[in-house]
């Protein structure tokens, strides 16, 4: 089995798409923490409290929703469709 998956990354087909999703998640991450740090940091020194702590904070709530709902949008990938998803959300985006 690891054989199997060790050869899907090396092929030509797939290698550009593990690229590309590595570094699009990287990119958001690294913005995204660099962002915090440097906001929470001058908050942090601004108002007197502890810029570690509120480092902290700050990135518990931006993990908070991911662990709050990844096991509903589960279920519901396993119960409909992928296009009745993309139609239900884009139609209520255009409403």
């Amino acid at each position: 089995m690891q054989d199997i998956l060790l050869h899907l990354f090396k092929t030509a087909r797939f290698l550009p798409l593990f690229i590309s999703q590595f570094l699009g998640a990287f990119n958001d991450n690294v913005f995204k923490n660099a962002l915090v740090v440097l906001i929470t940091y001058d908050v942090g020194i601004r108002a007197g409290f502890d810029p570690a702590l509120l480092v902290l904070i700050a990135a518990g709530i931006f993990i908070l929703p991911f662990f709050l709902f990844s096991a509903m949008a589960g279920q519901y990938a396993d119960k409909l469709e992928r296009s009745a998803l993309v139609k239900k959300s884009r139609w209520s985006k255009l409403s």
